[in-house]
């Protein structure tokens, strides 16, 4: 206790940093490997199509490393909408090596709305028969990869959709964009879990 009126108390806080090179240090990093809307590339769509289509992305590892799979913890995650999303596929190749070639790529045009313009570079991959998923094994199967060359994969279902919690927004300053502001604090459901094989990767 101290009389009044007291002079302010001043606390002093020590902080130690110690760096070390040890071996058994396992550094851990998140890779996006989806392309961002935006720019001139043909993977930059996040308008799709009404009927059945497929869309793809591709993208390169910057490190070597390899993919930490943890059911327990939903890694890897794969941020899908349980409304527009039906399955999905990661291949260690390059969309060239499984077949996926630039020219199976058509603008989208039956999703027109006020709301998002169609953009050129809104593209997706409408194969015959409205079976994205049959298309894309066959033709995977006769490309130089093959599918040795798949990694993860997803299936939309509702013994394995999954919850993904996200906190509550206004419509402060603190959220400029309009997409960002008054979100409900709740958990919203996501397509399903991501499987995943142990991959190790070279950088490239």
């Amino acid at each position: 206790l101290r009389e009044y009126p007291a002079p302010p108390m001043v606390f002093y806080q020590e902080v130690a940093l110690k760096w070390s090179s040890s071996n058994v240090v396992k550094p851990i990093s998140t890779a996006t490997m989806h392309m961002s809307a935006g720019g001139s590339h043909p993977f930059s769509t996040t308008l799709v199509t009404k009927r059945p289509s497929f869309l793809w992305s591709t993208s390169k590892w910057l490190v070597d490393g390899k993919v930490i799979v943890s059911q327990k913890d939903q890694m890897p995650w794969f941020h899908a909408h349980r409304k527009f999303c039906q399955g999905a596929w990661i291949f260690a190749a390059s969309p060239e090596e499984l077949g996926l070639t630039r020219d199976l790529l058509q603008k989208v045009d039956d999703n027109t709305n006020q709301y998002q313009p169609t953009g050129f570079n809104d593209l997706v991959w409408n194969p015959e028969g409205n079976n994205p998923v049959k298309a894309l094994i066959e033709r995977v199967e006769n490309s130089k990869a093959g599918m040795e060359s798949l990694k993860c994969w997803l299936m939309g279902s509702e013994a394995e959709k999954v919850l993904e919690y996200v906190n509550g927004t206004d419509a402060s300053s603190d959220y400029p964009e309009s997409w960002q502001q008054n979100w409900r604090e709740s958990w919203y459901d996501r397509a399903g879990e991501l499987h995943c094989d142990p991959w190790s990767f070279g950088k490239g």
